[in-house]
């Protein structure tokens, strides 16, 4: 009768290793980032999550400016709703395997579609985009404190 109670905690920590810990502090890879569209800004995202949605505060610095935008993504199929530069988003995100993949409509309009992969060790984040059809992808290292 005990072995339950730790066979059910084994499995629910297994079964939460096989989806990817986002969380902390990245910094985009310029070299390793789509710059298709012209020099992308310096990028850091800090990523925290409670229950089944990720908070993803981005923080932009291009030409001397600084803008922040902050993102909510779940991880269960569920709509998460906000703002993003005055305009309302939706957000429906949910684990495919080991990747995150989640559809935001902007506005009444625009849609982006976006898939996260994790590398094995942890380290690099890569966030493919599909922005009103146009395709771009963006690599992150994780940032750990010295």
């Amino acid at each position: 009768m005990k072995t339950l109670p730790v066979t059910l905690v084994l499995a629910t920590i297994a079964f939460a290793a096989d989806h990817p810990d986002f969380t902390g502090t990245w910094k985009m890879e310029v070299s390793k980032t789509d710059d298709s569209k012209g020099p992308p800004p310096r990028i850091t995202r800090r990523v925290s999550k409670e229950g089944n949605v990720i908070t993803m505060t981005e923080i932009q610095h291009r030409d001397g400016k600084q803008s922040t935008i902050i993102r909510l993504f779940s991880t269960d199929g569920t709509v998460v709703r906000g703002k993003l530069n005055g305009q309302p988003i939706a957000t429906r995100g949910m684990w495919n395997g080991d990747k995150l993949v989640s559809d935001t409509m902007i506005g009444d309009t625009n849609t982006l579609h976006e898939v996260w992969t994790m590398s094995e060790d942890g380290r690099t984040w890569t966030n493919e985009m599909v922005f009103d059809g146009h395709p771009s992808k963006a690599v992150f290292t994780r940032q750990y404190l010295p």
